[in-house]
């Protein structure tokens, strides 16, 4: 008996041969959520787009500190100023915001005194302090992300920012799990005499839903070989899956997820 069990790296090296590359399909950014990519993905323009302030304070031209300058205009976030910045002005700017045309440096509003229509300026401001030039984080036609990257939430903010409201993702594996055992009971229910409760339905379940499957099928079984044979109500729930595995984890037999001779993986010639 002994003889006819396969080793761990031999079944491992099955399923793998079993396996095949999922099809891709269309996933908004917002769902993509560890989602396995499936493309290429380039920066169509700057990030980003244009000069930005890092602080909330006055934009104007580099110089030396006591300087009075008037102010001529506002640049909030998404409502630039209107104006050019000349020598002995300034445009009141908040964070975010763009920085218009003449100026070539932000001086923060702690390092002011702000006179309404006038400004002080207590500090020697060299160019491009807190200016974040366009293109900062990317620039266009810079590489962004490639195939086979899972998906992070740093990631989706990066595919927004890179002008991407929809990627293409490698679509979710369908897959079913046989919990078979005469000996087990739903979680909750009350015990009798040789009885446990089915505890590794519900692991195996959260491990491949982990692992970004869908379960589209999870069922406890008897112990017997026709209760796992039955592909009616069982395999041709994972519609449209080119493979499926039911796993069992070592040294969990009593309980396991065995695997079903109506698996298509199970059945492929190249087992």
């Amino acid at each position: 008996m002994a003889g006819s069990l396969l080793d761990v790296a031999d079944a491992r090296a099955r399923v793998l041969h079993a396996a095949a590359p999922l099809p891709t399909e269309e996933v908004a950014v917002e769902h993509a959520l560890g989602r396995v990519l499936a493309e290429e993905v380039g920066a169509p323009h700057d990030v980003p787009p244009f000069r930005s302030s890092a602080m909330d304070g006055f934009a104007l031209r580099s110089g030396k500190a006591d300087r009075d300058l008037a102010v001529i205009g506002e640049s909030r976030a998404g409502r630039p100023a209107d104006v050019a910045v000349g020598y002995g002005e300034a445009v009141r700017i908040s964070t975010g915001a763009l920085v218009p045309d003449g100026a070539d440096a932000v001086i923060q509003l702690e390092l002011t005194e702000d006179r309404g229509e006038r400004v002080q300026v207590l500090d020697d401001v060299a160019p491009g302090r807190n200016v974040r030039e366009a293109g900062e984080d990317l620039r266009a036609g810079a590489h962004v992300m490639g195939p086979g990257r899972r998906l992070t939430p740093a990631d989706l903010g990066v595919l927004v920012n890179a002008g991407r409201a929809a990627v293409r993702c490698a679509r979710r594996p369908r897959t079913a799990v046989l919990a078979t055992g005469d000996e087990l009971l739903p979680p909750g229910e009350p015990l009798g005499p040789g009885q446990i409760h089915d505890s590794n339905l519900v692991t195996l379940q959260a491990l491949a839903q982990t692992d970004g499957a869908e379960v589209v099928l999870a069922r406890h079984v008897p112990d017997h070989p026709g209760a796992t044979r039955r592909p009616n109500w069982a395999w041709r729930s994972v519609s449209g899956a080119s493979r499926c595995a039911p796993a069992s984890p070592p040294g969990s037999a009593p309980a396991a997820a065995r695997s079903c001779s109506a698996c298509p993986a199970t059945r492929s010639p190249r087992w």
